[in-house]
């Protein structure tokens, strides 16, 4: 119940400090900086529309924003799509199965389709690994 005067002559404070201090009890938070341009319910629009089928993963950034009626430059779409952790990779080439390669397969499936539990186990398949 003290006045500013009274707190101010007390403590040995200027006046205008202690009016400061009173009215403003937080100390001031500091600005959060610009906004992004595309917030999180566009960035998810974005993934979805990317994230489609085959043909919509192969467009570009710039071509997945015009399918979505958004306007933003080349390096705003790259940070969207990294802010979502949605990274494009370039597809792994894999040899394509000879003649050979199939009729060899169907021989060894021939050989063991009788191996138990414990046999199957001890098998890597090394065409869908990568070492």
């Amino acid at each position: 119940g003290w006045s500013y005067t009274q707190i101010s002559s007390t403590l040995s404070i200027p006046r205008s400090t202690i009016r400061l201090t009173i009215s403003q009890p937080e100390t001031p938070k500091k600005p959060q900086g610009r906004p992004p341009i595309l917030d999180t319910p566009m960035r998810k629009r974005l993934i979805q529309r990317a994230t489609i089928d085959g043909y919509h993963r192969r467009l570009c950034y710039l071509q997945v924003a015009e399918l979505e009626g958004i306007q933003a430059c080349q390096r705003t779409l790259a940070k969207a799509f990294e802010k979502e952790r949605y990274f494009r990779r370039i597809a792994t080439e894999k040899p394509l199965l000879t003649e050979q390669h199939q009729k060899d397969r169907l021989e060894w499936a021939h050989v063991h389709v009788h191996w138990n539990d414990w046999q199957w186990a001890r098998v890597i398949w090394t065409d869908e690994c990568s070492v």
